[in-house]
Order: structure tokens, then C-alpha cells, then sequence
């Protein structure tokens, strides 16, 4: 997608004859709705604002609003009871399990995980 086509531009065929007359001009339809082209960009927007590791934009996890040592706070971040991220938790023991079969191994791997299936 192009920024031209963002604002609304939309490509032209135009058919001419042997004597470069026109003789048709089709124009193809916008490949996104103004709807969607909006909702596009708003989530470009989103991207680009900083945010925390918890996915917290940094302008309000540093606000001085949300700081609960202060008595002009007038909101605080709580945290719920954590749950167990099986995921992570698996890389974990399989890294733990390679630094004990490989203890000198230098390289930086790039890990991923699959999910399976139980076997029953």
C-alpha cells in the first residue's frame, strides 16, 4: 500500500486507439474502505507510542497521577494473583537442561516453542 493510495488514489487504465484517442478509462476499486484505511493507521499510531514490559503506554505508568506514595494520586496499578505462563515456563527448564549437558557452550540460540497435543 502506498501513501497515495492511503489518501484515496486509485490506479486508471485507460484504452486508447491506433490513433490515440481514448477510447475507455476503467478505475479499479480502493483496495480498503475509508473505515479501514482509519483503522490502519490508528493501529500504526498505537505501535509507535513507548511502552513498559507490561505493555503499559509509558506516559501513564509514569504518570505521578498513578503514584500511590502520593496523596494527589488518583489511580494506582494493583496486581491480581499471577498465573503460570506454560510457555515460558518450558524454555526455562529446556535452557536450564542445555547449560547443563552444554556448560561451555558460548553461542546466543534464539529459542521458540511449539505447542502439542497430550498423547493419550
Amino acid at each position: 500500500m502506498t501513501v497515495r493510495e492511503l489518501n484515496g488514489w486509485v490506479p486508471a487504465t485507460v484504452t486508447v486507439d491506433r490513433n490515440g484517442e481514448v477510447v475507455s478509462v476503467s478505475v479499479t476499486e480502493s483496495r480498503f474502505t475509508r473505515e479501514q484505511t482509519e483503522l490502519l493507521l490508528q493501529s500504526r499510531r498505537l505501535e509507535r507510542i513507548p511502552r513498559n514490559s507490561l505493555g503499559i503506554p509509558l506516559s501513564e505508568a509514569t504518570d505521578p497521577a498513578n503514584d500511590p506514595s502520593s496523596w494527589e494520586a488518583t489511580g494506582r496499578y494493583v496486581v491480581p494473583t499471577p498465573s503460570v505462563d506454560f510457555a515460558a515456563e518450558a524454555v526455562r527448564r529446556e535452557k536450564e537442561t542445555r547449560r547443563q549437558k552444554y556448560p561451555d557452550e558460548k553461542t546466543e540460540l534464539v529459542w521458540s516453542v511449539e505447542h502439542q497435543k497430550r498423547e493419550t
